[in-house]
């Protein structure tokens, strides 16, 4: 089973990861679509980049959990 965690900087400040896992990367994209109200604005590597209509830029991806985890050590 994959776990993928969603990551993120708002306005390039410290990166960010979610307290919720994702059971799939298409239902990560899915979450940062429709938040984001913006369909379409994950890439097929499930990155992204906007701006909301605050002037807040996001940028991130989904990302699995065991790849970020040997990543940390």
């Amino acid at each position: 089973m994959v776990s993928v965690l969603l990551i993120f900087m708002m306005n390039a400040g410290e990166p960010t990861v979610s307290d919720r896992a994702f059971k799939s990367f298409e239902e990560c994209k899915e979450f940062v679509e429709r938040t984001s109200g913006i369909p379409g604005v994950v890439n097929e590597e499930y990155m992204f980049d906007f701006e909301s209509s605050d002037g807040a830029r996001f940028t991130g991806g989904c990302v699995d959990a065991k790849v970020l985890d040997a990543e940390s050590k």
